[in-house]
């Protein structure tokens, strides 16, 4: 029996999206193409604010099936990063209503 080519790339790979909060739209995972949904680029995204009002972030890998929320180990990472940089956390990040989540960077 012949084997074909897989699709699917060798290596499995964990992916990373962000859940975010949109105001009055609601909430919805922000748009990600797929080659910047590693951990790398996600965390450089939320350090330099591109995502507006992130509640979470989720890591997926579908060759293992495994998916898991990892809002608190990237917010510690950003925060060991901002703190190795002396910067402080962006006041976009502070949160102060009942609504918060372990994403958040501050509360």
């Amino acid at each position: 029996m012949r084997e074909w080519p897989s699709i699917v790339p060798a290596a499995p790979e964990d992916f990373y999206i962000v859940v975010n909060h949109y105001g009055r739209f609601g909430t919805a995972f922000a748009e990600t193409d797929l080659d910047r949904a590693n951990y790398e680029t996600t965390i450089a995204d939320l350090i330099s604010g591109q995502r507006c009002d992130p509640l979470r972030v989720i890591m997926f890998n579908p060759a293992t099936d495994r998916s898991e929320d990892v809002s608190h180990a990237i917010a510690q990472e950003i925060l060991r990063r901002l703190g190795l940089e002396g910067r402080s956390v962006p006041f976009r990040y502070w949160r102060t209503s009942s609504t918060a989540t372990s994403a958040q960077i501050a509360s």
